[in-house]
């Protein structure tokens, strides 16, 4: 309900702000000159949005997994099968052509089932068939800062902090546990008037907690291939490919992990100012990594 409540301020807000700005003819001339490409950005968002400008993003991920790679890259069942549920609100605003600010809120479902061949939607409900452990709760607020290191719009770099806010023992569950600084960087490549490449970088630290939670760096990188067909419509395919550094015991700094994901998904742009956009992602290579299946649906809001 507290989430309810905040997503409704978080509409109200957009509204007022939108209420307040320049003429529609004008805003819509302002925004036509801000993007660039096809907006191709399932899973985050790399436009700079001109002054006055408000972006909602919702992202809605489904993760689960009963297997994994162990130490020697082969696929093995889990003890369990774990499932998570990811809803992000994302409240951007342009303070200028080059710089916005903005909210991350996110909310998370997180389940644990002895049967390897549980449901994942099981993480949207309350059974206790073959129930390990389940928790829900919001549990993060961040705050973030878009924006153009150049006259290049085709290149943004977003950077952000996360804090969690879930009771302890709850977010020790649900992953969501430590302060995060996360940094990415985000390009655009358009090819032509149909083709669109979208990359991604990343660098995510979470920050030492204690002797059992020490600090982490994973370092995702993405790529995106769309193809536009009509006006609106833009299938594409991903490639992932992520590592893992950190400490264990009494251990140097060193990479623990790693994993490579294959996607495919599209983008419906209804308008300027909004579209949505699905896909799927799969794991298919790794070391001490979980094997995901990820389902995600996504909207975007320009106000």
């Amino acid at each position: 309900m507290k989430f309810f409540y905040l997503i409704t301020f978080l509409f109200n807000f957009s509204i007022l702000t939108y209420s307040q700005s320049d003429s529609s003819s004008t805003r819509l001339k302002r925004l036509e000159n801000a993007i660039y490409g096809n907006l191709l950005s399932p899973s985050v968002s790399s436009l700079t949005l001109p002054k006055g400008f408000v972006e909602v993003n919702i992202f809605n991920s489904l993760l689960s997994t009963g297997s994994g790679f162990d130490e020697n890259k082969k696929n093995k069942d889990a003890f369990s099968r774990s499932t998570y549920y990811y809803g992000l609100i994302q409240l951007t605003y342009g303070l200028s052509r080059k710089f916005n600010i903005g909210m991350d809120v996110t909310y998370t479902a997180a389940r644990s089932d002895f049967n390897l061949q549980s449901s994942p939607l099981k993480v949207f409900g309350s059974s206790d068939t073959d129930l390990f452990q389940q928790e829900k709760a919001l549990s993060s607020i961040g705050l973030r800062a878009r924006y153009l290191p150049t006259n290049n719009n085709k290149l943004v770099f977003q950077t952000s902090v996360i804090f969690p806010v879930a009771p302890e023992k709850v977010a020790n569950f649900l992953g969501q546990n430590r302060v995060s600084l996360n940094h990415q960087l985000l390009y655009n490549i358009q090819l032509g008037r149909k083709m669109n490449i979208f990359t991604q970088l990343g660098f995510n630290y979470l920050i030492k907690k204690n002797d059992t939670y020490l600090g982490l760096l994973s370092v995702p990188a993405n790529v995106y291939f769309g193809y536009l067909i009509g006006n609106k419509f833009l299938p594409f395919i991903m490639l992932g490919h992520s590592r893992n550094f950190g400490k264990t015991f009494n251990k140097d700094f060193e990479q623990l992990s790693h994993s490579s994901l294959y996607g495919i998904g599209a983008q419906y742009q209804f308008s300027l100012r909004f579209s949505l956009n699905a896909f799927y992602t799969n794991v298919f290579e790794g070391k001490n990594s979980p094997l995901w299946q990820n389902y995600n649906f996504g909207a975007r809001i320009i106000l």
